[in-house]
């Protein structure tokens, strides 16, 4: 790839946190995905898995490049499985998946990677994680590409831009570094990097993410021994995991206690979301007619999910502390 720039960028000095060789980074994490689409061969018609819990711009990005999504409702609600992909790979020639480590939870990868068949590319979006493991695994270790973003409440909050991450560095072909080698490319480009003018203090930024990390393990930790004796259940990690706890997702049977968890939250400032979902009613025709829809779904309760690093130990402890008041 004579016509690449040599020097060594910022992606490829952070491609080494997610397990991969080479990266680089572009204006979003949504532009991240399409541009390893791209890469990864994926064209029209080709059928690409991926979970509904994901922002329907990367649905969008599916459709840019004419491939047909493939959107399951995971069986527990939150992360996809190898249960929930099986039945499909019985149906249809799976050219990609697209794995979500949704709120910071970590998608067994390595159990993707021994399912479905070497030519299916794996893509995962590590947006919303940083630092986790499952079963001794990193993100990257079993995926060909991993891609992240820098929006401001994500881990690693640059406040603007993605990336994109894989062990070869033939992606890069696909962007516009803005120099003469660029344009002489024979291959289309993507105007998404970063100017090369503009610098990012990766230790900076690293620094950060472990700073996000440690405090929402820390909210975490204090939410799963609390909420422990209101009968109110959490999320059961796997035997080696190590979430990210972007979110915190609960799940409550009794709608007197959902309702008053609810407004005790709103009175305490504890800062929470109701289960987001990709509605296909509510967004754009193009993705609504080219979309398969999968629903593996069953019923985990009423859930709430709540944020971590938005939220403080001293306004947690107030929440929990009138909620067991509340429910005696």
């Amino acid at each position: 790839m004579k016509n690449l720039p040599k020097q060594r960028s910022d992606g490829d000095r952070l491609a080494r946190y997610f397990q991969k060789k080479y990266g680089e980074i572009v204006y979003s994490g949504t532009l991240a995905i399409e541009s390893a689409l791209y890469s990864a061969g994926i064209k029209k018609g080709d059928y690409v898995v991926l979970p509904d819990s994901v922002c329907y711009r990367i649905l969008l990005s599916v459709v840019r490049v004419q491939a047909k999504p493939i959107i399951i409702t995971p069986q527990n609600g939150i992360i996809l499985t190898v249960d929930d992909i099986k039945p499909i790979l019985a149906k249809y020639k799976i050219k990609a998946v697209i794995l979500v480590h949704n709120m910071g939870i970590p998608v067994d990868v390595k159990s993707f990677r021994e399912l479905l068949p070497g030519d299916t590319v794996i893509i995962e979006d590590a947006a919303q994680a940083w630092r986790l493991k499952y079963s001794g695994f990193h993100i990257g270790g079993h995926s060909n590409y991993v891609i992240t973003s820098f929006g401001m409440m994500k881990p690693l909050g640059l406040g603007i831009g993605g990336a994109l991450f894989s062990n070869s560095s033939s992606f890069k072909k696909y962007l516009d570094f803005n120099n003469k080698a660029s344009r002489e490319n024979s291959e289309a480009i993507l105007p998404y990097t970063f100017p090369q003018t503009t610098e990012i203090d990766i230790k900076k930024l690293v620094t950060k993410g472990d700073l996000s990390f440690r405090s929402s393990v820390r909210i975490a930790n204090l939410l799963r021994k609390e909420l422990d004796s209101l009968k109110i259940r959490i999320w059961n990690l796997q035997k080696g995991d190590v979430a990210n706890w972007y979110k915190f997702p609960i799940f409550i049977d009794s709608k007197k206690t959902f309702d008053s968890a609810l407004f005790l939250a709103d009175k305490h400032h504890v800062l929470y979301e109701l289960p987001h979902k990709s509605e296909l009613s509510k967004i754009p025709m193009a993705l609504k007619y080219n979309s398969l829809v999968i629903d593996n779904g069953t019923r985990t309760g009423r859930r709430v999910d709540l944020f971590t690093a938005r939220n403080t130990l001293k306004n947690i402890k107030s929440w929990v502390k009138e909620l067991k008041e509340t429910l005696e």
